[in-house]
This record gives structure tokens, sequence and C-alpha cells, in this order.
């Protein structure tokens, strides 16, 4: 049974780092941090780290995430 509830920590985990990427990717915040270097990947990573939480943990939508997501980088760009 450990096996087993091993393997679903492993998926919880590997679903949260996929959100994290894909609203990572969603944002654009490679584009900001490698092309233009208005911040750096960890910030990136960070904002979307906190917003992926509150989509995981079902308290907003994926499309309200990314509109926090947006406010979240122009907070971050002034």
């Amino acid at each position: 049974m450990s096996e087993l509830e091993n393997l679903l920590a492993t998926f919880e985990i590997a679903n949260k780092d996929s959100l994290v990427r894909q609203l990572y990717i969603d944002l654009r915040c490679n584009w900001y941090s490698d092309v233009i270097g208005l911040f750096d990947e960890e910030e990136g990573v960070e904002i979307c780290s906190k917003i992926a939480r509150k989509v995981y943990d079902k308290e907003i939508s994926y499309e309200e995430a990314l509109k926090e997501g947006r406010q979240e980088i122009l907070k971050l760009l002034k």
C-alpha cells in the first residue's frame, strides 16, 4: 500500500509542476525574462507557482489564473 501512496504523491507533484510550466508558457514569462530581460526566470517561476497553487487548490479557474498572472507581471514591471 505504501508504494501506491508514494505513486500518488509523485503524481501530485508532477501535476503541480506541469501546471506551473503551463502557466509560465501561457503568461509568456520566458519571453519577458529571456528576450526582453524585464525580470529574471526565478521571478517568473515564483509568480506562476503562487498562482498554480490557487488553481490546484481549486480557488480560481485557469482563466482567472491567467488574468491574475498578467496583473502580477504588470505590478512587477512598474
